[in-house]
């Protein structure tokens, strides 16, 4: 059984959703990919975390050739109208042949603790700097304008239009996953 990269993400929100051919084209595809997971799903055996805690590992071993795999996933509801569910995984040879040190500019942004609080509180509801700053949490509006500015150049916020950022939907679940790794007794 090959190997393959595999990234599954949702997001419900309200917006364009462009022509009625890119509308088509779109559902057959979710289509497809809900049709996929619900085969895998059945072919699964099933198991809670109480019956078999290590049903992921046993999955990714089931589905994994050479020296192994990582994935991470998850599923985040903020509310009614916005939920994020989103599955990754890459070939552990893909990731020992990357230079990690790329990945550092990344890293060092989230190296602050005023600039994990200010994802924390904007993982949820997208806000202005003066909102923050009304908080008197995050310091003053120009250190916010700097904390912001270094988390919106490395991709861990993203504007929302009228001055508002949030967590981009493609690293709600990595952020989460990361503090939960860092949670991780």
């Amino acid at each position: 059984m090959q190997y393959e990269r595999t990234e599954i993400m949702r997001l419900r929100k309200g917006g364009n959703m462009g022509s009625e051919g890119e509308i088509a084209s779109s559902s057959a595809e979710l289509e497809r990919r809900v049709s996929a997971i619900e085969a895998l799903l059945r072919a699964r055996p099933e198991a809670t975390t109480a019956e078999n805690p290590y049903w992921i590992l046993e999955g990714i071993r089931e589905r994994t050739e050479g020296a192994g795999a990582v994935h991470y996933a998850g599923v985040f509801r903020a509310d009614e109208d916005h939920s994020v569910e989103w599955q990754y995984g890459l070939a552990t040879a893909s990731l020992t042949d990357l230079a990690w040190g790329d990945f550092a500019p990344a890293v060092t942004a989230l190296a602050h603790p005023v600039r994990l609080e200010i994802l924390r509180e904007l993982l949820i509801t997208p806000k202005t700097v003066a909102e923050l700053a009304a908080q008197d949490a995050y310091g003053t509006t120009g250190q916010i304008y700097h904390h912001v500015n270094k988390l919106v150049a490395e991709g861990w916020l993203s504007p929302t239009g009228h001055g508002r950022h949030s967590v981009p939907t493609t690293r709600v679940i990595p952020l989460l996953a990361l503090i939960a790794i860092l949670a991780t007794p």
